[in-house]
């Protein structure tokens, strides 16, 4: 019985982690991409089209 509770121990936290880890990088997938169109959009206040190398109509 305690095999199997330590066995289920290390499962949920390897289950824990996988989670954590693709939570973080869709947060900062997010934030960059979040980012990145506040840079664009700065730029094109400023007159530089196409600043990411998207030429913008």
């Amino acid at each position: 019985m305690m095999a199997t509770l330590s066995e289920l121990a290390t499962t949920l936290t390897d289950a824990t982690l996988s989670m954590f880890q693709s939570l973080v990088g869709r947060a900062n997938l997010r934030a960059k991409k979040r980012l990145e169109e506040t840079i664009a959009a700065s730029a094109e206040q400023r007159g530089v089209p196409g600043f990411f190398g998207s030429p913008r109509a």
